[in-house]
């Protein structure tokens, strides 16, 4: 066993496990000799400490001989394979793993190579320089094509820099496999109201003039409804204001007919309107 691939117990836990985890992260293997699936994942561990060379540490504790660790740390089966940084467990799995999931885990441990750039980038961007900017994050991003963080820092100077076309293809890529779901929100948010802004036209595109007008109840009429529906389609209400070159009226659905109507709303965008006003008063 190497010095990256280590038995450990009780009397040295604390320097072998909490102290190391503080310079690189530490896997933490209990096992069992009478465990099958623990012989199978041994050799796989052994490996990978030896090829990693230092960046990661791999240490085994016998979970029979070492019950209240195992019970310290909650180990219900075995083998349990627990990573530890900065003193912290941050992930683990258990069972066997094949060999190809188990470099995964680790991968995930490490600091990637393309975060010196990344944080190059920010610095860059700090001081308004864009063009360096960009183009610190596309040299992360060839170094590390899966560093997420990297890849939604240039969405949001293509953003920055009104590149729309290009930030709505990189999130698309980004999305689907992104764990920072937050982010992900927030840059499509801001995409979409970008792109909205852009997509306005000058008012006189306008083919009729129309006014918000304050509600006036009258029998017959199904204001809930046409309330209701009108926030459900709020989005079909503001392309086709968008298309009026008119503002979207913040009192009442009604006032949009006259635009729904006009030719110029897209067919589509004419057809969802019209559904809707036709539940509102004329």
């Amino acid at each position: 066993m190497s010095t990256h691939c280590i038995d450990v117990s009780e009397a040295n836990f604390m320097q072998e496990v909490i102290e190391a985890s503080r310079r690189v992260p530490v896997l933490v293997d209990f096992w069992a000799p009478w465990c099958g699936p623990c012989r199978s994942l041994r050799p796989i561990l052994e490996k990978l400490a030896a090829e990693f060379q230092g960046r990661i540490r791999v240490v085994k504790i016998n979970s029979d001989e070492n019950q209240a660790l195992a019970g310290q740390f909650g180990v219900r089966g075995i083998p349990n394979v627990k990573a530890v940084v900065d003193g912290q467990v941050v992930n683990e799995f258990t069972g066997a793993l094949p060999e190809s999931a188990v470099r995964e885990f680790i991968d995930s441990l490490l600091p990637s190579p393309a975060e010196p750039l990344r944080l190059e980038a920010q610095a860059a961007r700090a001081r308004g320089e864009g063009d360096a900017t960009r183009k610190l994050l596309l040299q992360a991003i060839r170094l590390d094509p899966k560093h997420e963080q990297a890849r939604l820092d240039l969405v949001d100077v293509l953003l920055d820099a009104g590149d729309f076309a290009e930030a709505q293809r990189l999130l698309g890529e980004v999305a689907g496999e992104a764990k920072d779901r937050n982010r992900i929100e927030s840059l499509a948010a801001r995409l979409a109201l970008a792109q909205g802004a852009a997509a306005t036209p000058t008012k006189k595109h306008c083919a009729h003039e129309s006014r918000p007008m304050a509600p006036t109840w009258r029998r017959g009429w199904n204001w809930p409804t046409c309330w209701r529906l009108g926030r459900t389609m709020a989005a079909h209400w503001s392309t086709c204001w968008r298309s009026c070159g008119a503002t979207a009226p913040s009192v009442t659905t009604s006032a949009a007919r006259p635009c729904c109507r006009s030719s110029a709303c897209s067919d589509r965008t004419a057809t969802s309107c019209a559904n809707i006003a036709a539940s509102c008063p004329p």
